[in-house]
């Protein structure tokens, strides 16, 4: 997450959009982002995040990677208030059967420069390795 969260900060700040994206911790750790931003996105979200998810899959079943995470921004209902907000998913998961989401509400000031409020987590489907070790 800590490769991953600056960017889509720097992202939103620069365009006041987050497009999909994520990094993965390859099995000899090295640290490498997976798309980013593009002026001439011809995929929907959806179709990245289910792209990118799917690459992760197929990583993790080659034994390839130790961790992924995946970062875009969606609407969501904030805990302790009750219309949604724009916030900054990461889902986050790890061959060791971690599988975490870190939810980060966002909104511009008036000025707009961001502001990003105080994260909340929950836990994640574990569907980045599961029985990743079943014939491998």
């Amino acid at each position: 997450m800590s490769a991953l969260l600056p960017v889509a900060e720097q992202m939103l700040s620069e365009h006041h959009e987050l497009r999909p994206f994520g990094c993965t911790l390859s099995a000899d750790d090295r640290i490498t982002q997976v798309g980013g931003w593009s002026e001439s996105a011809s995929a929907d979200d959806a179709a990245l995040i289910a792209q990118f998810r799917a690459s992760f899959r197929d990583g993790a079943a080659r034994g390839e990677l130790k961790a992924t995470a995946l970062s875009y921004s969606a609407r969501s209902t904030v805990p302790g208030k009750s219309a949604a907000q724009d916030a900054v998913f990461v889902h986050l998961n790890h061959r060791d059967d971690y599988s975490l989401v870190v939810t980060f509400p966002y909104h511009f000031a008036l000025q707009g420069e961001l502001v990003i409020e105080e994260p909340f987590a929950n836990d994640g489907e574990h569907d980045v390795f599961e029985g990743h070790s079943v014939g491998t």
